[in-house]
């Protein structure tokens, strides 16, 4: 069955992401859960490795890229968020990412006090899974799954872990990894690969990351980038644009 465009099976499998991800038990088992897309993959080697980063630093939340999502997938999320805040007595502007994301002068395209729609892309993530099981950030879960809106509207996990993160989150507990990342039209080479850009042929290839001036051969001309495509600049959420 098609809702808007999306089944009941890829409902189901944004709220699982939401919240009983989380609390499965063979996950008790881990501290870190790396998560990644069937369609994502790595167009170069990885050279560090972020679990070990984040153990030793104490990190909860590992991103690749920041987007925005539709507004059509995301509708009422923002009115039942504020209404959670009110009921627990959260101010919604306590915190930097949650003054940025709410910021009518940030994008310039919504009104006081909204949410921007700004989130962490989660096709590739790397969580600490003790904070997600967490009470604080459960109860945020159990309440958004009380209303319906994950069958109803199609709220996305990334919405939830972006605005529970900004919420509930210090930013220095955050990673930006710098592995390289491919994804339909996203690709980045990543720190571990500056000297390197994203190519492909054709939309139907797999992007890699090569010499800039073997990129230039491959592609005969098309779709060649550096840095990041298919992403908003991160100062939306941490500032410094």
């Amino acid at each position: 069955m098609e809702l808007g465009g999306y089944g009941l099976g890829y409902r189901g499998m944004c709220r699982f992401r939401s919240g009983p991800m989380f609390t499965q038990p063979v996950l008790t088992h881990f501290d870190y859960a790396w998560t990644l897309d069937t369609d994502g993959y790595f167009p170069a080697g990885i050279q560090s490795d972020p679990f070990e980063i984040m153990w030793r630093k104490g990190l909860v939340y590992g991103y690749s890229h920041v987007s925005r999502d539709q507004a059509s997938a995301v509708q009422h999320f923002w009115e039942f968020c504020r209404l959670y805040f009110e009921t627990k007595g959260l101010d919604p502007k306590s915190t930097p990412m949650m003054r940025r994301i709410t910021d009518a002068l940030v994008l310039r395209d919504t009104y006081w006090h909204e949410w921007n729609r700004v989130l962490f892309m989660n096709d590739i993530e790397i969580t600490q899974l003790s904070w997600f099981r967490g009470d604080q950030y459960q109860d945020f879960f159990r309440y958004l799954d009380s209303v319906g809106g994950f069958w109803l509207y199609r709220w996305g996990d990334h919405a939830v872990r972006t605005i529970a993160l900004a919420l509930f989150l210090d930013q220095d507990k955050l990673l930006k990894m710098g592995v390289p990342y491919g994804h339909q039209n996203t690709c980045r080479c990543g720190d571990e690969h500056p000297d390197k850009v994203c190519v492909r042929t054709n939309a139907s290839d797999w992007w890699q990351c090569l010499p800039a001036s073997e990129a230039q051969l491959v592609a005969g001309g098309k779709e060649v980038a550096s840095g990041d495509i298919g992403t908003v600049h991160e100062g939306i959420l941490f500032g410094g644009l």
